[in-house]
């Protein structure tokens, strides 16, 4: 591939204003696209094609019989071939956020098995982030209950995460959803969003009587 400025400008118009499902990155690209925008090599921007960035959404819908049913993304930009999406059965919103951060910490120590690269992990779950990085640890202090003294909902894969994540710097960063924006973040939490309904649609019709 001959790389030059106008397909390198063309590559960074694309992935921060017109990027599409069906695009597919070329590393080579990548890496030229990146420094003719003043990005270094040494820099851990989670923009930067050689990061570990994983894009995490969960949604449910209500059977009329009562229950949820639902569906999450783990989008990699950088690596999509890795992307997982899956519905389920019986579930909530949060339980069904989790498990998609809960995919992304297991890719992370499938390709890092040292646990020493950065994994960033963005979701518009506000009950994720938070208590990924501010209440965890009181809950473990706590036996874990909350402050109201009542069981913390899903501990299983809360502490898995915990064990998955080890010594690994991980950055849990919150996205607002649905904002109709159309930069890096944006795209990819809408990308995410949009798989995480289609799972979530999928095993919602397979259930209709």
């Amino acid at each position: 591939m001959c790389l030059n400025y106008d397909k390198a400008t063309a590559f960074l118009n694309r992935n921060n204003l017109e990027v599409t499902s069906s695009l597919t990155y070329d590393q080579e690209a990548c890496y030229f696209a990146y420094n003719l925008r003043g990005g270094t090599m040494r820099c851990p921007d989670p923009k930067h094609p050689n990061q570990m960035v994983a894009f995490c959404d969960g949604s449910t819908l209500r059977k009329k019989q009562g229950g949820c049913v639902g569906g999450y993304a783990c989008i990699f930009p950088h690596d999509q071939e890795h992307t997982v999406v899956r519905s389920l059965e019986r579930t909530t919103n949060n339980r069904a956020e989790c498990l998609a951060a809960l995919t992304a910490l297991s890719y992370a120590n499938a390709r890092d098995p040292s646990q020493s690269i950065v994994l960033y992990i963005y979701s518009d779950s506000k009950v994720l982030i938070d208590s990924m990085t501010k209440w965890i640890y009181d809950w473990q202090d706590n036996g874990w209950l909350t402050v109201w003294g009542t069981s913390v909902r899903n501990r299983d894969i809360l502490e898995l995460m915990l064990e998955l994540q080890g010594p690994r710097p991980v950055v849990w960063q919150h996205v607002e959803a649905h904002t109709n924006k159309r930069n890096w973040e944006s795209f990819w939490n809408s990308f995410a969003d949009g798989h995480a309904r289609r799972a979530a649609r999928t095993i919602y019709e397979n259930n209709v009587e």
